[in-house]
């Protein structure tokens, strides 16, 4: 989810630079580490299309959850 989007300060000028920051959750390990590599991907793709550049910093949290299948089904 994204969650804060920040770019300058005012409506009719290109801001500089900008910061998007969000939250992940997955059910898999390897989910968690696809994702990441997911979205810095497009972060890339998407700077360079407009010659621009990017830092990109992917914080884990928490670890996932991981029920095992045969206790949920009792």
């Amino acid at each position: 989810s994204v969650t804060q989007f920040h770019a300058g300060t005012t409506h009719n000028v290109i801001p500089e630079q900008a910061e998007i920051e969000g939250t992940v959750r997955s059910l898999r390990h390897e989910l968690r580490e696809e994702t990441e590599k997911r979205i810095e991907s497009i972060v890339k793709h998407v700077t360079e299309s407009y010659g621009a550049k990017y830092t990109f910093s992917y914080e884990y949290g928490y670890r996932p959850v991981v029920n095992n299948y045969e206790v949920t089904e009792l």
